[in-house]
């Protein structure tokens, strides 16, 4: 059942125009996308509002998923992670998220828990060498 829900997860961010933000909660859909235009961005600042969020909110999700999607094959390099610090409005560094990109054209990373219950998150590429877009999807508790 879980991986049927994946599933329909999936195919439900796909539909979504590209360049879209976090969709609405009510939606039941939980998904931020980031479209990088290099292979290499710099680390995320403030939070966007009330346009564009960056990354996306952990509030109420059990976990998420991430998929990449690039225009050509992308380089050995790395998507890393940040958390947004509530305190202070900070992005910092999160290395044990990060995620290491394949010579693909398209991957998907799964199976993140939250534990915390608040914040937020952003991927960010580096050293991926292609044009990219981010899609982290949560997975609402009790779902």
């Amino acid at each position: 059942m879980k991986r049927l829900f994946s599933v329909a997860l999936a195919l439900l961010f796909l539909s979504l125009p590209v360049g879209a933000t976090e969709t609405s909660r009510g939606a039941r859909r939980y998904t931020a996308i980031n479209t990088r235009t290099t292979g290499s961005e710099s680390a995320p600042s403030g939070l966007g509002w009330p346009t564009a969020p960056v990354g996306l909110e952990l509030t109420g999700l059990e976990g998420f998923n991430v998929y990449v999607e690039a225009g050509g094959t992308m380089s050995t390099g790395t998507f890393q992670a940040y958390l947004l610090n509530p305190a202070t409005g900070n992005w910092l560094r999160a290395p044990a998220l990060d995620l290491t990109a394949q010579a693909l054209t398209a991957e998907a990373f799964s199976g993140f828990t939250v534990n915390g219950g608040t914040g937020r998150i952003a991927y960010v590429p580096n050293g991926i060498g292609q044009a990219v877009t981010i899609y982290i999807v949560g997975m609402p508790r009790g779902q």
